[in-house]
């Protein structure tokens, strides 16, 4: 699963990193969620331009495990993002 993070949060989950795996190791079954990496993007954006120059546009994603990849989560609904269908998500 991928969710987008602000700049804001990247370092603060950073430097909860250790006491994060420190507890997931002391608690194997724990239902905290399971992060397998955290990543800044960056590129330049051909349609943004500042002075004349193209504007590095940036990014932070984090990649978790699906708590519920094996459960039979019944409706699911989009809490942020586009408003279109967002009472049911499409074929669910």
């Amino acid at each position: 699963m991928l969710k987008s993070i602000s700049s804001r949060e990247f370092p603060r989950l950073l430097m909860m990193l250790k006491d994060y795996t420190n507890h997931l190791a002391a608690n194997s079954n724990s239902l905290m969620t399971k992060f397998f990496g955290a990543y800044k993007l960056e590129w330049n954006n051909p349609d943004d331009t500042k002075y004349g120059r193209k504007k590095l546009t940036k990014s932070y994603i984090i990649v978790m495990d699906n708590l519920f990849k094996n459960f039979d989560t019944g409706l699911k609904f989009d809490l942020k993002g586009s408003v279109k269908s967002r009472d049911r998500l499409e074929g669910d």
